[in-house]
C-alpha cells in the first residue's frame, strides 16, 4: 500500500530518505530536516515479489499504478529532491518550504526510448499548494499529463528558478509564480520553458531583479493573465504556433 506519512518525521541534521518502489507516497503530515532530503516514488515495474503464508507461496508483480501526493508540510534546509515516476502523477496541495537547492521532477528524464514510452502514461504534475524556496529551484515535468499550477497554486522563490515542461498536456499557470531577488545578497534568473502542448498564463508571473525568459516551443503561447518584471528584463519567446 505504499508509504503514508500522517505524523511527523523530524531530523536535526543529516539525510532523510522516503523511497517507495510500490504503492505510492502520501504525505499528509510533516517532514522536517536540516540536511539532504529525498522523496522518491519510483515503482520497480515488473519486479516479482514472493511471500509465504503457511505452506502456500504467493506472488505479485509490481506495476506503476501509483502517485506521489503531498498535502502536508515539507520544511527543509539543504538539498531537497522530490521525484515521481508513478503513472498517476504528482500532486502538491500542501506546502514545501526549503532553503537551499530544490528539485521537483515528475516523469523520467528521456535518455532513451524506454523513458519516452513510460512518460506517455504518466499523469500531470499539479501544484495547488505553496512552494517556497530560497536558493536554486528546478521544477521539471517530463510526463504526458503536463504541468499545472492551479488558481490556488503559488510558487515563490529567490535565487534561480527554472520551470520546464516536456509533456503534451502543456504548461498552465493559473496561480502565481514569482521570483524576488531584490535583497542585496541574492542573485538569479527566472527561466520558464514549454516544449510541448500549450503554454498558458491565466494567473500571474512576477519577477523582481530576476531576469525573466519564457520560451514556448509547443503549440501556442496564450496570455490571459499578467506577466510583470521589476528591475529586470522580460523576454517572451515563441518558436511555434502564435501568441494570443
Amino acid at each position: 500500500n505504499g508509504i503514508d506519512v500522517s505524523g511527523k518525521i523530524a531530523n536535526a541534521n543529516g539525510t532523510v530518505k522516503i523511497n517507495s518502489n510500490w504503492g505510492g507516497i502520501d504525505i499528509s503530515g510533516d517532514v522536517i530536516n536540516n540536511g539532504t532530503t529525498q522523496i522518491f516514488n519510483i515503482p520497480a515495474e515488473g519486479t516479482v515479489v514472493k511471500f509465504k503464508e503457511g505452506e502456500e507461496i504467493f506472488s505479485y508483480t509490481i506495476d506503476t499504478d501509483s502517485e506521489l501526493n503531498i498535502s502536508g508540510n515539507i520544511d527543509t534546509i539543504g538539498t531537497t529532491t522530490i521525484t515521481n515516476t508513478g503513472s498517476k502523477g504528482m500532486t502538491i496541495s500542501g506546502t514545501v518550504n526549503n532553503t537551499g537547492d530544490l528539485n521537483i521532477q515528475n516523469g523520467f528524464i528521456p535518455t532513451g526510448e524506454n523513458q519516452v514510452t513510460a512518460n506517455e502514461s504518466i499523469e500531470a504534475l499539479t501544484i495547488s499548494g505553496a512552494i517556497n524556496n530560497e536558493g536554486n529551484a528546478n521544477i521539471s515535468n517530463y510526463a504526458a499529463g503536463g504541468l499545472d499550477v492551479t488558481e490556488a497554486g503559488n510558487i515563490a522563490t529567490s535565487g534561480n528558478l527554472d520551470i520546464l515542461n516536456e509533456g503534451i498536456g502543456g504548461l498552465d499557470i493559473f496561480g502565481e509564480v514569482s521570483n524576488n531577488n531584490s535583497a542585496d545578497d541574492i542573485y538569479g534568473d527566472t527561466t520558464i520553458t514549454n516544449n510541448a502542448g500549450i503554454l498558458k498564463v491565466n494567473g500571474l508571473v512576477d519577477t523582481n531583479d530576476a531576469e525573466l525568459t519564457m520560451t514556448n516551443n509547443g503549440e501556442n503561447f496564450e496570455i490571459n493573465g499578467n506577466i510583470n518584471g521589476t528591475n529586470n528584463n522580460v523576454n517572451l519567446i515563441n518558436n511555434n504556433g502564435g501568441i494570443d
